[in-house]
């Protein structure tokens, strides 16, 4: 198991934020990518109050860290009814299966909904990305 730290993002993870997205959903989602990465990051960075979402109060990026170099994220959204979505997961190409990059983003990302009163936590996954699917099925995801 690698020594992973999971840390708030700061602005100088923007390249490899909207990279990440940009690579990772393209391939299952439409849209503009590096756009919704600004946005996010920048409402992270803000403080977190999301002005834009009509059905959420909260965004939050945390980096996955090995000895000072970003290999992964996880954007927690605060929804109404104390509800916390995980909108997106994402673990660099070469760290995903058996470091537990993942793993580590994922239980920070629990702990952070929990400590903040949140009854429940989900994800949505695009039907064709198997990997993604089984990893929160693993997790106990429904």
């Amino acid at each position: 198991m690698l020594a992973i730290k999971v840390r708030e993002a700061v602005e100088e993870d923007a390249p490899m934020v909207v990279q990440l997205m940009e690579d990772s959903l393209s391939p299952y989602y439409g849209g503009d990518h590096r756009a919704h990465a600004r946005r996010i990051l920048a409402t992270h960075l803000s403080g977190g109050r999301d002005q834009i979402g009509h059905f959420s109060f909260e965004q939050k990026i945390f980096i996955a860290d090995l000895d000072g170099v970003a290999i992964g994220m996880i954007n927690v959204v605060g929804k109404r009814q104390d509800t916390y979505k995980i909108s997106p997961l994402i673990v660099a190409p070469e760290y995903r299966s058996g470091y537990g990059v993942g793993s580590s983003l994922l239980a920070f990302a629990e702990n952070y909904a929990q400590s903040h009163g949140a009854r429940q936590m989900y994800c949505t996954v695009a039907e064709s990305n198997d990997s993604a699917f089984s990893f929160f099925v693993r997790k106990g995801y429904v």
